[in-house]
Protein backbone atom coordinates (compact mmCIF):
# COMPACT_ATOMS: atom_id res chain seq x y z
CA UNK A 1 0.00 0.00 0.00
CA UNK A 2 2.78 2.42 0.92
CA UNK A 3 5.00 1.29 -1.94
CA UNK A 4 2.79 3.13 -4.47
CA UNK A 5 1.57 6.34 -2.81
CA UNK A 6 0.38 8.13 -5.96
CA UNK A 7 -2.30 5.60 -7.09
CA UNK A 8 -3.47 5.31 -3.49
CA UNK A 9 -3.75 9.07 -3.23
CA UNK A 10 -5.58 9.38 -6.55
CA UNK A 11 -7.95 6.53 -5.76
CA UNK A 12 -8.62 7.61 -2.17
CA UNK A 13 -9.09 11.33 -2.73
CA UNK A 14 -12.40 11.30 -4.74
CA UNK A 15 -14.04 8.78 -2.39
CA UNK A 16 -12.87 10.54 0.76
CA UNK A 17 -15.97 12.74 1.05
CA UNK A 18 -18.52 9.96 0.47
CA UNK A 19 -16.85 7.12 2.39
CA UNK A 20 -13.88 8.33 4.46
CA UNK A 21 -11.43 5.70 5.63
CA UNK A 22 -9.72 6.92 8.85
CA UNK A 23 -6.35 5.40 7.92
CA UNK A 24 -6.34 6.92 4.42
CA UNK A 25 -7.53 10.31 5.71
CA UNK A 26 -4.82 10.27 8.39
CA UNK A 27 -2.18 9.22 5.85
CA UNK A 28 -3.17 11.97 3.39
CA UNK A 29 -3.23 14.51 6.21
CA UNK A 30 0.23 13.50 7.46
CA UNK A 31 1.55 13.51 3.89
CA UNK A 32 0.23 17.04 3.32
CA UNK A 33 1.70 18.18 6.64
CA UNK A 34 5.08 16.68 5.68
CA UNK A 35 5.01 18.36 2.26
CA UNK A 36 4.16 21.77 3.71
CA UNK A 37 6.82 21.43 6.42
CA UNK A 38 9.50 20.44 3.89
CA UNK A 39 8.55 23.35 1.59
CA UNK A 40 8.62 25.73 4.56
CA UNK A 41 12.01 24.36 5.68
CA UNK A 42 13.49 24.72 2.17
CA UNK A 43 12.21 28.29 1.87
CA UNK A 44 13.67 29.09 5.30
CA UNK A 45 17.05 27.63 4.28
CA UNK A 46 16.95 29.59 1.02
CA UNK A 47 16.16 32.74 2.99
CA UNK A 48 19.02 32.12 5.45
CA UNK A 49 21.51 31.43 2.66
CA UNK A 50 21.07 34.95 1.23
CA UNK A 51 24.17 37.13 1.70
CA UNK A 52 22.42 40.13 3.27
CA UNK A 53 20.79 37.90 5.88
CA UNK A 54 23.98 36.05 6.85
CA UNK A 55 25.92 39.34 7.00
CA UNK A 56 24.04 40.56 10.06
Amino acid sequence: MLSSPTPLFLSAYPTRASNPDPFIVLWIRSLSFWLTDSIRFQSLCAFRSRPYFSRT
